[in-house]
């Protein structure tokens, strides 16, 4: 098993700002799962079980925003007529 890659420093802190900030249910839980693992070294069993996600998104969530950063919290608007 590869070792867990490390969030940039002030990760927490800023995760807690942007958790008061969240618009939506989904961007606060993306939001809760990376300040889990940055404020408390949570594991993905145990984030999960917290947020409600699976393992899978969780994995999907840290990875985007180890790529991504902050952007990869919100929401990206989608395309089309809202039907």
């Amino acid at each position: 098993m590869r070792p867990r890659s490390m969030f940039p420093e002030g990760t927490a802190t800023r995760t807690a700002v942007l958790m008061k900030q969240a618009k939506t249910v989904a961007d606060y839980r993306r939001i809760l799962c990376v300040h889990l693992r940055a404020a408390f070294g949570e594991s993905n069993p145990v984030i999960a079980a917290k947020t409600g996600l699976s393992e899978s998104t969780i994995r999907k969530v840290h990875a985007a925003f180890l790529r991504r950063g902050e952007a990869a919290l919100t929401t990206r608007p989608r395309g089309g007529r809202r039907r």
